[in-house]
């Protein structure tokens, strides 16, 4: 994985699960993957160590990578738009083709399946 992408996630991850940290560990978790300060810059706001900066987001990230584990609400969501942008590229498809009726069937029939993934 690239580095702008586990930082996303991370992100997607607050987003979803940040509510269940305590304030004290969201406002160290925000200032780092979402402002991007780095563990001194921190550390040195907060009148606490890098160190101590660094085992905070270490639980944090392990907490809430263990919700996604149990509830897999940011994979739902990234499957859900995923599957989305494929339907609008089809839609969009359809609407270029001038589509022939085997095409419009094997469309569908891919817009269909797309729908039905997104009912997990």
């Amino acid at each position: 994985m690239d580095l702008p992408s586990v930082r996303q996630n991370k992100i997607l991850l607050y987003d979803f699960y940040g509510g269940l940290l305590t304030e004290h560990q969201r406002h160290i978790y925000t200032m780092h993957y979402q402002e991007d300060c780095s563990l001194t810059e921190i550390g040195e706001a907060l009148n606490i160590t890098p160190q101590a900066v660094s085992d905070t987001l270490r639980r944090c990230v392990r907490r809430l990578e263990q919700y996604e584990q149990q509830l897999n609400m940011v994979e739902k969501f990234t499957q859900t738009n995923t599957c989305t942008q494929e339907v609008i590229t089809l839609i969009d498809t359809l609407e270029t083709l001038g589509a022939t009726l085997p095409d419009l069937l094997q469309i569908t029939n891919k817009i269909r399946k797309l729908l039905n993934k997104m009912n997990l």
